[in-house]
Order: structure tokens, then C-alpha cells, then sequence
């Protein structure tokens, strides 16, 4: 038996969500985080709490780069257990902060960020946390796009 397949080869268009912002493919406001806080960091290998993506982006682009927590607090939120007690109580508070906003009591947080010895947060930048970030010893360090870093106060 022959078969015979008559019809048009061609191409699918890209569309432009599908083209990469660089040759990393990651976002431009990964790299751009990333690079902010290369110029202001003053140990080799700082600590990062950011969003579980933008960790894990940040971690791929910039190896020197260490996460602040670990990926369980992250999976546990993902779970929708965002006040888990015991062993991840206090990186939860920080998972709360960076991923929604909340702002919970000041010293608690500082206590859990510097247990973690955390170097930067990074938070989106609508959350407005200026002010809050800094009573707890973070000052912006700078903006993305999308995003605010900052930076441990010495």
C-alpha cells in the first residue's frame, strides 16, 4: 500500500511570551536582582530570602548566591500549611513575608532572620515593606522591575 500525504509544511510562529528575555532564559528581573546585589555584597557568598522562583532563578544565574532557607518551608506554603509549628516556625514567618507581604511582629522576624543569617530579602516591590524592612535592620538597596532588595544594615 502507498500512502500519500498531501499538504503545507511550514513554521509556527513564536509568539513573544515564548522568546527569551537573554540568552539565560531567565527573567531580566532575575538578572537584574542578581546584579545589584553583587555590587553591594561585602562576603563572598551572601544569603538570599526571596519567592521560591525567583531563589531558585537567582541560584541558577549566580551560584555564589546562598538560599536563606531551605525548600521545605517553601513546599509546606505550596501545601497551603503557612503557619507550620515546630522546626520550620520561624522560616515560615519569613516564607509569609516574601511571598505575601505580611508583615508580623518585627522582632520575632529578626530573630528568625538572623538565625538564618540572612545578607538580603527580596520582596515584590508592591508589598511596600520599606519601612517595615527597615526596623527589622534591611535598607533598599535597590529596584527591579517588578522587585525591592534589601540589604542587612551593619
Amino acid at each position: 500500500a502507498l500512502c500519500v500525504y498531501l499538504g503545507r509544511v511550514g513554521t509556527v510562529p513564536l509568539s513573544r511570551d515564548m522568546v527569551p528575555d537573554n540568552i539565560y532564559n531567565l527573567s531580566n528581573d532575575v538578572i537584574a536582582v542578581s546584579d545589584m546585589i553583587k555590587k553591594d555584597k561585602s562576603v563572598e557568598q551572601p544569603r538570599v530570602v526571596a519567592d521560591f522562583q525567583m531563589q531558585m532563578e537567582l541560584r541558577c544565574y549566580d551560584a555564589t548566591l546562598i538560599w536563606g532557607i531551605g525548600r521545605t518551608p517553601y513546599e509546606l506554603a505550596t501545601k497551603g500549611d503557612w503557619y507550620a509549628e515546630g522546626r520550620y516556625e520561624k522560616d515560615m514567618s519569613i516564607v509569609r513575608m516574601v511571598c505575601n507581604g505580611f508583615q508580623e511582629d518585627a522582632d520575632y522576624v529578626r530573630n528568625a532572620l538572623e538565625k538564618r543569617k540572612v545578607d538580603y530579602v527580596v520582596t515584590y516591590s508592591d508589598f511596600g515593606l520599606n519601612a517595615y524592612l527597615e526596623e527589622i535592620g534591611y535598607a533598599v538597596i535597590g529596584k527591579s522591575a517588578t522587585r525591592t532588595i534589601y540589604g542587612k544594615q551593619q
